[in-house]
């Protein structure tokens, strides 16, 4: 799982959470949210709001704070943080892991799309911070967790789990004797999350990764230079959602600069 970076609702729900009617008045921690993009002082105010809503919410209310949680937690330790500060990352996965167990099925006696999705990317995330030896005692755990959030659902986030999964066994160098580095895997799953949320412009970075693994650089240079013009366009147009905009400038720059390797 090292250098595993992941340009990661209730299961079956047919709409987003934060379309749901919450009785908790989450309206100070949405703001704070929404104004993440480079603010450690914003997303450390909104991890403290969320995170006090915890002991008291409860069913979808409960699920819509751990997700927030978990997004605030992506955005920050993966997309913020220097891979080097391997510290910081590891404690700020170790705690998204803490906060996605509220939703574990064991403890609300259901299956959501949001748990197994979040524990999986966040303890993906942790599994690069920590020693190869250390994260080695993990991968079981991380396989079944990625196992179950496909069946329970694939589509959640976009086609997220298809994603995660793509992440996992295209990045995953080091662990190829236990099965989580498969670049062709990794191929059939990217092309079905792309198919379900091509808004989820880190797909296309996904994708770009996994063909230049495949040693089919002139089709990963394809792929990105596509999705960099749409993306640009989108950005100039004020035309990305909204709750995907400060990680899309994440992945333009990421994008470039894996071409500029290609």
């Amino acid at each position: 799982m090292k250098n595993l970076r992941l340009p990661i609702f209730a299961a079956l729900m047919a709409f987003a959470l934060s379309n749901v009617a919450m009785a908790y008045d989450f309206s100070r921690a949405d703001r704070l949210f929404a104004a993440r993009e480079n603010s450690p002082a914003n997303i450390a105010q909104a991890r403290t709001l969320y995170a006090a809503a915890l002991g008291q919410v409860q069913g979808q209310e409960l699920i819509y704070a751990v997700e927030r949680l978990a997004k605030l937690a992506y955005y920050e330790g993966d997309l913020l943080t220097s891979p080097d500060d391997k510290d910081k990352r590891a404690g700020i996965f170790t705690q998204c892991q803490e906060y996605v167990d509220h939703i574990n099925p064991n403890n609300i006696h259901s299956e959501t799309a949001v748990y197994y999705y979040w524990k999986t990317a966040c303890l993906a995330l942790w599994g690069e911070s920590v020693s190869q030896w250390t994260a080695m005692f993990h991968v079981n755990e991380l396989k079944g967790l990625l196992a179950d959030g496909l069946r329970v659902d694939p589509n959640y986030e976009g086609g997220g789990m298809h994603r995660l999964a793509a992440a996992i066994y295209v990045r995953s160098t080091n662990m190829r004797l236990v099965g989580l580095y498969d670049p062709a895997a990794a191929l059939t799953h990217i092309n079905a999350a792309i198919a379900v949320g091509p808004e989820y412009f880190n797909a296309f970075l996904l994708k770009g990764m996994i063909l230049k693994a495949l040693d089919r650089n002139d089709d990963a240079l394809a792929v990105l230079t596509t999705a960099k013009r749409q993306l640009e366009q989108k950005l100039a147009t004020n035309s990305v959602q909204e709750d995907l905009l400060p990680e899309s400038k994440v992945f333009l720059r990421q994008m470039n600069d894996l071409m500029s390797r290609l």
